[in-house]
């Protein structure tokens, strides 16, 4: 009974994702893009997606709902170096828009700066 108990909680382990792993979790993580206005949300030091995508050299938005009462902000960082956007650090429970410069087309990091392990893959496609 005990090797079904902890094959189930694998199981929900794996299936409850959400964009909270280390960057060695990210790997092979792909989504397509589908506008110019991305929506993200934490909650319970979470980001309910580990994927974001836009149109590679298009301004876009960022509507990002913080559900905890705790700082968070989205940022996009390149392999190495400077961030390429940096939104605003506030506390929930609130919801900002973030006006988003283009971006040129590649694979790139998003994390909250406060919680850096709340963290997924950002393309630019």
């Amino acid at each position: 009974m005990l090797i079904g108990q902890v094959a189930i909680l694998t199981l929900v382990a794996t299936a409850c994702g959400g964009g909270s792993g280390n960057d060695a979790d990210l790997k092979g993580v792909t989504c397509e893009p589908a506008g110019t206005t991305l929506q993200i949300s934490a909650e319970n030091t979470s980001f309910d997606t580990n994927c974001l995508a836009v149109p590679a050299g298009e301004a876009f938005e960022i509507v990002f709902e913080n559900r905890d009462t705790d700082d968070h902000d989205v940022a996009i960082y390149p392999d190495e170096g400077d961030p390429l956007f940096q939104g605003e650090i506030f506390a929930g429970v609130e919801t900002k828009t973030y006006d988003v410069p283009a971006i040129e087309a590649g694979t790139y990091r998003f994390q909250c700066d406060v919680h850096t392990e709340m963290n997924g893959v950002f393309i630019a496609k």
